[in-house]
């Protein structure tokens, strides 16, 4: 922790940024593993499902059908 502090605010966001992007990788990779024959479409839903809840992906889902 205290070698974050010394780091700026711009180097603190960037590594933030790189950590969750790193972090969404390993839970599509973790899904995709678990459901091989998934759609990236399906992963993303999924993703949207256990982070935000069923009721959002479902109107996710529901939009995206919407749309064609």
């Amino acid at each position: 922790m205290r070698i974050l502090r010394g780091f700026g605010i711009e180097k603190r966001a960037q590594m933030t940024f790189a950590m969750s992007a790193a972090a969404m990788q390993r839970a599509r990779a973790a899904l995709r593993a678990r459901q091989p024959g998934a759609s990236e479409q399906e992963i993303r839903l999924r993703l949207i499902e256990l982070n935000y809840g069923a009721d959002l992906a479902a109107r996710v889902r529901a939009r995206l059908e919407s749309r064609g």
